[in-house]
């Protein structure tokens, strides 16, 4: 386990917009192994207002931090992953102190682990700052990009399974997907070498990367 956490104290429903409440800074030497989720993210190129810890508020975050005075990137992922029913999640930003060059050396050298050994994997691919989110509408279900279409006015269309069911439908695009392929080549979190591990080394990933969302893991990879 990393050696610190963040603790989900707010709840959320499956239709929740926000986590209300706070997260709770933990240390993990004493405690039992839970299940938490890894944020992969860009902090993005202006980081003097980002929320972090360092010395002197680390017992400050330890005793809680409002969810809403975080990066929207950082809200994002705790709305997905109190929705997903897990009550922990990492994140850099908070879960090293930042202005101390021992513990982020000695940190630094874990995230192997963080990555590999975490439940699995939030890639925020989308948004170039943190400030900036990932949820919220997504390239793929603008209806300029797709749109529904009853499966019985596709007559070439083959279903596993049985074959279409009534009223079903399926999403047709009228764009090209290569633009999407070109558009990702261009996320800053795929230019970093740093965040490669971030990538290679979770065993399941949940992407956004303002396209639509995806999932990857060790037995396939899914998308909207």
């Amino acid at each position: 386990m990393p050696s610190r956490l963040l603790r989900i104290d707010g709840t959320a429903s499956s239709t929740a917009q926000a986590v209300s409440g706070t997260v709770t800074l933990i240390e993990t030497a004493a405690a039992a192994a839970v299940p938490y989720v890894a944020l992969s993210y860009c902090w993005g190129p202006y980081t003097a207002d980002i929320r972090t810890t360092v010395a002197a508020n680390l017992r400050e975050h330890m005793h809680g931090i409002a969810v809403a005075a975080l990066p929207r990137t950082v809200q994002d992922a705790i709305l997905v992953v109190a929705r997903l029913g897990v009550s922990y999640i990492w994140v850099d930003a908070l879960c090293i102190v930042q202005d101390d060059p021992a513990d982020w050396t000695r940190e630094a050298a874990t995230m192997v682990d963080v990555y590999a050994h975490s439940h699995f994997t939030i890639s925020a691919k989308g948004p170039d700052s943190c400030h900036q989110g990932f949820l919220g509408p997504q390239l793929f279900g603008a209806p300029e990009w797709q749109r529904p279409v009853p499966v019985d006015a596709v007559p070439s269309v083959v279903l596993s399974g049985g074959g279409a069911r009534p009223n079903q439908k399926i999403m047709v695009r009228g764009g090209r997907v290569d633009h999407a392929d070109s558009a990702a080549r261009r996320f800053a979190l795929d230019t970093r070498g740093w965040c490669l591990q971030e990538t290679v080394l979770p065993r399941r990933r949940l992407v956004f990367d303002g396209c639509e969302m995806s999932w990857h893991c060790l037995e396939c990879a899914l998308c909207e």
